[in-house]
Parts: C-alpha cells; sequence; structure tokens
C-alpha cells in the first residue's frame, strides 16, 4: 500500500517519502519512534496518515524531556468529515502518553481548516514564528565580512557543534539528536531549508538556511559563534548578495537582533505559521506557554526545527 501513501503525500503537494529511505534516517538519527505513524485502512487502501517523531525539548528550568510532535497528517479528499484523522491522531497522543511523553506539539497555518481541527480537539497556539523583511536596496556594501557555502557531508559534525554551542543554556528545541542533521540530509529534507555555512577567512564560524530566488532571498535558519556581536556584520552581508531583492529573516535570529534589524528598518511581523501544543496530562492543562517557555527570551525555534 506504499503507493497510496505516496499519493497521498502527492495530494497535498509533498514530495514522496519512501519507507526504505524513511528507515535508513530513522537508523542515521531520525528522531521517529519505531512504528513512525498510523494509517488508517479501508477497502484494502490507505485513507488517511499521521506520523509521530520525538524530539528533547528543554524546558524554562532547564530540564530536558522528550516531546512527541506530530506529521503528515493526510485524509483523501473524497474520505475527508469523517474523523479519521482526529482519530488516528487521538491514537498516537494514547501511543505517546504510555511512552512517557508529557506534551503532543504540531505545526500548522492558521489560514487552514486543519487548524480549526486541531483546536477542537485540544490543542492550543503557543508561538508564532518571529520574521523580519526589508525592501530591496540598489546597493551593496563595500566589501564582505563573511562568505557562505553550502554544506556538504563533511560539514555536518560541525554544524552541529556550532548549534550545540550556540544553544547552550537556552531552552526549546534543543538539544538536537545526534545525527539529526545527517539524517535529514539522508532523507533530502534540506532542500526546503539549504544550509551554507558561515566563513571567516575560509574558517567555519556559523551556518544558516538560506534559499534564494529572483526576487527574493529567505534566511530561516542563524547559528553564529559569539552570538548577537557579529549581528551587524553579518544582515550587512546577507544585504550584500540580497540587493535589489526583498530580504526576509526568519526565527530566533529575528527575535535575538531585533535592536539591529530595526536599526537596518526592516519590519517586523509575525508569519501565519503556528506551533500548537496538548498536554497529555491533565495536570498540564493550564499556562502553556509558561511551561514550554516559548515567550522566555531563551526560547530558541529555527527552521530545522519546523516538523
Amino acid at each position: 500500500m506504499e503507493v497510496d501513501v505516496q499519493l497521498l503525500r502527492l495530494s497535498v503537494s509533498w514530495p514522496p517519502r519512501d519507507f526504505h529511505r524513511m528507515e535508513q534516517a530513522r537508523k542515521a538519527g531520525f528522531p521517529a519512534p519505531d512504528y513512525v505513524g498510523l494509517y488508517a485502512v479501508e477497502d484494502n487502501r490507505v485513507v488517511s496518515t499521521v506520523r509521530v517523531v520525538r524530539l528533547p525539548f528543554t524546558f524554562p528550568d532547564l530540564r530536558t524531556e522528550t516531546v512527541s510532535v506530530i506529521q503528515s497528517v493526510i485524509t483523501r479528499r473524497d474520505c475527508r468529515g469523517r474523523g479519521l484523522a482526529r482519530e488516528l491522531i487521538n491514537r498516537v497522543n494514547t501511543r505517546e502518553r504510555e511512552a512517557g511523553s508529557k506534551f503532543s506539539l504540531l505545526w500548522t497555518e492558521h489560514s487552514l481548516q486543519a487548524h480549526q481541527l486541531y483546536e477542537h480537539m485540544g490543542y492550543r497556539d503557543v508561538y508564532t514564528v518571529d520574521l523580519a523583511q526589508r525592501a530591496p536596496s540598489r546597493r551593496a556594501a563595500a566589501s564582505p565580512n563573511y562568505a557562505f557555502r553550502r554544506v556538504k557531508d563533511d560539514d555536518v559534525a560541525k554544524v552541529e557543534q556550532l548549534h550545540k554551542t550556540a544553544t547552550q543554556g537556552r531552552i526549546g528545541f534543543t538539544p538536537r539528536n545526534r545525527g539529526f542533521l545527517n539524517s535529514i540530509l539522508k532523507l533530502g529534507l534540506d532542500e526546503s531549508h539549504p544550509l551554507h555555512l558561515i566563513l571567516k577567512e575560509g574558517v567555519p564560524v556559523g551556518y544558516l538556511a538560506l534559499e534564494e530566488a529572483p526576487s527574493w532571498v529567505k534566511v530561516s535558519e542563524v547559528v553564529m559563534e559569539g552570538g548577537p556581536t557579529n549581528t551587524t556584520s553579518l544582515i550587512a552581508d546577507l544585504e550584500r548578495i540580497s540587493v535589489r531583492r526583498w530580504l526576509s529573516i526568519w526565527n530566533t535570529f529575528v527575535r535575538d537582533s531585533m535592536p539591529v534589524l530595526k536599526s537596518h528598518r526592516y519590519v517586523h511581523g509575525t508569519g501565519d505559521r503556528v506551533l500548537m501544543s496538548l498536554p497529555l496530562e491533565s495536570s498540564l492543562l493550564l499556562d502553556q506557554e509558561s511551561l514550554l517557555g516559548v515567550t522566555d527570551p531563551r526560547f530558541t525555534c529555527q527552521a530545522l526545527d519546523y516538523f
């Protein structure tokens, strides 16, 4: 029935992700549980799917626990309205509660009908992505401070170390699973967020997720040695490579660098993408934002933390 599953993914404009490659990625460090997901089958065809990942999450008291995250929720168009996705998610959450997880998290968008489904199930919006945008500039910086190079397989360990160092003492989606980055490279998931090393005189000092098109440049993950002290120089170089194109910057870097971004005439806003949370223990139902620390300035959430 794998063809049914891949057709469902194509029906919502997601590329196929075959089971063999998923198993390879899981062995390499992709944090899926052994059952990976649940599928509703009717008349020998797959009609609805839900997958789950388990991620480490650091809470405000610096305690790290595993949280469960829901992904790949799809139902055949001719089978919608029957509660299939709701039933699958409930069954996944039962399994995850029994496995010891206290929170079920998922990403969606306010504009999607699925957002209402999740609300009816008890999920609540807890975090909306920060973004900053600047109109095209017609003049580039006189000289670059940094160079950018696409991440290769040999760079994975360095990128993982940069992220680990930069997120020490922070809360949220940290630390990342060992092997996580290598696993998504094997899955081909990095194409959505192409990673580039940030080089200073040929030496890696950070990395970023950089997407480019003829009229825009998007930066959705930035990790730098030295943190905010290098922000001004990095922003100048991003403006240099995006000259005559719209430049948008997303996620934690925006929150951390707000004074510098405002001085460079960036407009701050929030995206349509939202993180939703459902506690799997009734004692955790109140004040989920505080429990998860999403309003704490130490909170970190980057492009590779979308699931």
